[in-house]
């Protein structure tokens, strides 16, 4: 090539690059200004295609909820299955909890992060060390599902991180 060629096709290529980004934006949204200037996506709209919005379907979340002393009655274990009502899979990256266990509470937390699928079920299993808790004999095996408190979630939805706390009242 010629470098008076060169020298004139040099500057005319960002220019070049420049226009077909904004044509290739405008194209992608169906030549649409606002659409494609604004953003035409409405929050109303995405928000109905994560959430199930089904009238009177009110899923449960939790099902299938045991609490119990390990064998050796070394560890606390909590187990539940927990279902995702929403459209996209939710990472649970960690969630802990205290249990009142006769006057002493016990930390309980996710050994490690779990990932439910869109409209999917997953068990999941919290588990604590009883380590440095005194309690009576007869707590062994099975107990009722009363006295948890201070749950804390803390959640990857679609890309967005979200932090849940409970305090105080507990569940029960």
């Amino acid at each position: 090539m010629n470098e008076k060629v060169i020298m004139a096709v040099l500057p005319v290529i960002p220019t070049i690059l420049l226009i077909t980004c904004v044509v290739a934006a405008f194209a992608g949204q169906d030549w649409n200004v606002k659409g494609t200037i604004f953003g035409e996506e409405n929050p109303l709209k995405k928000a109905e295609e994560l959430l199930p919005f089904e009238p009177g379907a009110e899923p449960e979340l939790l099902e299938d909820v045991d609490l119990k002393i390990s064998e050796d009655r070394s560890k606390l274990i909590f187990e539940a299955v927990l279902h995702c009502p929403l459209n996209v899979p939710i990472t649970i990256k960690e969630m802990s909890a205290e249990v009142l266990l006769d006057g002493n509470a016990v930390s309980i937390s996710l050994p490690s992060a779990v990932e439910i699928p869109a409209k999917g079920s997953k068990r999941i299993k919290l588990e604590g060390s009883l380590a440095d808790v005194e309690f009576p004999a007869q707590l062994s095996g099975e107990m009722p599902i009363t006295n948890i408190r201070n749950m804390k979630m803390k959640l990857n939805i679609s890309g967005i991180e979200v932090e849940l706390e409970e305090s105080g009242g507990g569940v029960g």
